[in-house]
């Protein structure tokens, strides 16, 4: 029996023999993985003392299995399972420690401790400093008022100035634009389509996924009829298409039966910089092998760095990966050693990806909710991409079976 558990949820997959096929271990074998590798595994109360992945035999029967990492920022996690006679597997992935809380209030001061006793009198110090000099004394009576002067005699007034001469009327302005019509249609957070001239109309947003009240340079909110080609460029296009309708991006790769990573990209800022997105459908025909939406990473050269969701089977299954590409059609290797991560039978979306360059490493994370970034993997910016990228964007990959994938996202924002 394999068992697959992720702290919050899970799921429970069995690969058993055939139930006529008599048992032939009176014991089990029991192999433990975890996400992160390398955590204590205890069992029944008994600290193992081997890090996972391990196996150990076990009895037929119920019992505990608790996976920790010692003094570290991830929570234990503990499962009871049923070992079978024959293989089993337990796979559990622990969760990031919350922040500390803020620190409590101050306790209540002691009793004071007894009196000791006097030390002895101390030898004599120097003689200090003189003292400030004293206040002045009270001033004297004033003397007596003097005889007032004569007054001088009063000048002339002198004549007033003449007028000046009024001077040219400056040029008439251009004209404004018509004030609104009261019958316009208006759309928040669009421009008036009959006043092209005018600013947007204002805008409400709501949660966490509202546009930012000053946008970031390569912000696009896709509130447009068409991609603006202004701001963005492709990468290995091939037959792909970007397609904008009801403020949403939909990318399509055409068929393929191979691997290939299709996108479009803008040029990065100078670091640090860092973007996010929001994927909010992924589909196809049928599910196969590498069919991924998310972030790319290109250097002008032909390479590319993706931080993705991919389709890892036909069952299906799914990961998420940072992986170098060679060229758009040549996938070359995970850009860390973490490989696949978070493995799971199903996706819910929307999903969020984030993408951050301190100038130093490029780190990729991906997000349930939009505010809680769980680390895909990190490497250095010129690892792979040897100048570092030059471009940044949203991609679209072919799920190698010669069936066209969809992949829509909701905005392209930079929040650094």
């Amino acid at each position: 029996m394999f068992l697959t558990i992720f702290a919050g949820s899970s799921s429970l997959y069995a690969q058993g023999r055939d139930s006529h096929e008599p048992a032939r271990y009176p014991n089990a074998e029991l192999k433990v993985t975890s996400f992160p590798s390398g955590a204590h595994v205890s069992i029944d109360g008994t600290d193992m003392r081997e890090l996972t992945p391990m196996r150990t035999d076990l009895r037929i029967g119920k019992h505990q299995v608790t996976v920790f990492v010692p003094e570290s920022g991830w929570n234990s996690e503990t499962r009871t399972i049923e070992i079978v006679s024959g293989p089993n597997e337990l796979n559990l992935t622990l969760l990031p420690l919350l922040t500390v809380g803020p620190q409590g209030p101050m306790g209540l001061p002691g009793a004071p401790g007894p009196v000791g006793p006097q030390g002895p009198r101390g030898l004599a110090g120097p003689q200090g400093p003189a003292g400030p000099i004293g206040l002045p004394g009270a001033p004297g009576a004033p003397g007596p008022v003097g005889a007032q002067g004569p007054a001088g005699p009063t000048g002339q007034q002198g004549p007033a100035g003449p007028v000046g001469a009024q001077g040219p009327s400056g040029p008439t302005g251009q004209q404004g634009p018509a004030g609104v019509s009261p019958d316009d249609t208006y759309v928040l957070g669009t421009r008036d389509p009959n006043n092209p001239n005018f600013a947007a109309n204002p805008t409400a947003y709501y949660g966490m996924d509202a546009q930012p009240g000053t946008a970031g340079r390569l912000d696009d909110e896709f509130n447009g009829n068409s991609l603006n080609t202004s701001r963005w460029a492709w990468f290995n296009a091939g037959g792909a298409t970007a397609t904008l309708g009801n403020s949403l991006l939909t990318l399509q790769d055409p068929p393929s039966a191979g691997n290939d990573v299709r996108a479009i990209y803008q040029n990065v800022p100078s670091s640090p910089w860092t973007v996010v997105t929001k994927v909010v459908a992924m589909d196809m025909v049928s599910y196969a092998n590498w069919a991924q939406v998310g972030i790319v990473l290109v250097d002008g050269n032909g390479k590319a760095i993706t931080c993705d969701l991919s389709v890892r089977s036909t069952n299906p299954t799914f990961g998420f990966e940072f992986s170098n590409w060679s060229t758009g059609s040549a996938w070359n290797s995970f850009a860390s050693s973490a490989g696949i991560v978070g493995t799971m039978p199903s996706v819910s979306f929307p999903l969020w990806f984030k993408v951050q360059d301190d100038g130093t490493n490029i780190t990729c994370s991906f997000s349930r909710t939009g505010a809680l970034y769980f680390p895909v993997g990190s490497v250095s910016r010129t690892a792979f991409l040897s100048s570092g990228p030059t471009g940044v964007g949203l991609l679209i990959g072919s799920n190698g079976s010669n069936s066209v994938v969809n992949g829509t996202y909701e905005y392209f924002r930079q929040i650094q």
